[in-house]
């Protein structure tokens, strides 16, 4: 048994509006001493190439590389069509008629592409299979998943305008899919960021901040397999995560529970590193002990 079974690093979903810190957190990960994979779904680079906060600008020597696969959007002359498809044909009609153009848009595919084999767009180098990383060295993090999602719905149905309720019932299945083998199967450390909207809580019957993606049913689901679930705040100039706030669906194995948390990886990488590394002792002193007589 390897320590990598034994302590798999923490899978972590970090929520929040836009402007939050969500991107720029990505630095404590290479400040922690990780390697880090940023896969971008959105022009998250610009946060990291920022330098007009005196934060710094981490370097692929440094430890952070980057792939960046763009969400192509319909163009004017699609939306034109739309347009006359929408003036002619009911809903019914529209969400019953065949998926076009679909092979413009193929960021879905891209994307787990780049998982399957990961090359850095900074410096070209090439590391494999996000599943197949030296565990305790990387963290893999896909920013966002609210895009990530608008990908698989766009891969699916294309241009056209209307959607059937069965085309999005398939594209909540494939997130979740894609959900459960980010964070059940990848040993290394991982994260998602994604943005937050309300949905109706059919358990309470009342409004809940969610995670924005595909369908209301799906977004409750998706904390779930993540080792914890952090809301990340702004007020003012001032940054902070919390693990208690009331209106979200949050939870957390690693760290503590407050409001008020500093927005930083280093606490939870520094405490994961130490847990390999009694794990690794353990599994070596079973291995090199003397066999019974």
């Amino acid at each position: 048994m390897t320590a990598a079974r034994i302590v798999p690093g923490p899978k972590i979903l970090l929520m929040g509006p836009e402007g939050a810190g969500k991107t720029d957190s990505i630095r404590t990960l290479v400040e922690a001493g990780l390697k880090v994979f940023v896969v971008f779904v959105e022009q998250g680079m610009e946060v990291l190439e920022d330098e007009r906060r005196k934060r710094p600008v981490y370097s692929c020597e440094q430890g952070l590389h980057w792939k960046y696969v763009q969400v192509a959007s319909p163009s004017f002359a699609d939306l034109r069509d739309s347009a006359d498809l929408l003036n002619k044909f009911s809903f019914e009609a529209l969400s019953n008629q065949a998926p076009s153009k679909r092979e413009k848009f193929r960021a879905h595919y891209e994307v787990l592409a780049t998982l399957c084999a990961l090359k850095c767009d900074r410096c070209g180098k090439e590391f494999g299979p996000a599943d197949a990383l030296p565990y305790s060295e990387w963290a893999v993090v896909l920013d966002s998943l609210t895009s990530y999602s608008k990908a698989v719905l766009y891969g699916h149905i294309g241009t056209k305008p209307g959607v059937h309720k069965g085309e999005y019932g398939i594209c909540m299945r494939n997130i979740e899919t894609f959900i459960d083998k980010f964070v059940g199967d990848m040993a290394c450390m991982g994260v998602i960021l994604a943005h937050i909207d309300k949905e109706p809580n059919e358990v309470t019957g009342g409004l809940e901040n969610m995670v924005a993606t595909l369908g209301q049913k799906l977004a409750p689901k998706i904390p779930r397999p993540f080792s914890d679930a952090i809301l990340a705040k702004r007020e003012g100039a001032k940054f902070s995560w919390s693990t208690i706030e009331q209106g979200y669906k949050l939870k957390t194995r690693n760290f503590e529970f407050g409001g008020e948390i500093k927005p930083t990886f280093v606490p939870v990488v520094q405490q994961w590193l130490e847990r390999v590394k009694a794990a690794q002792a353990q599994a070596d002193a079973i291995t090199n002990a003397p066999a019974k007589p």
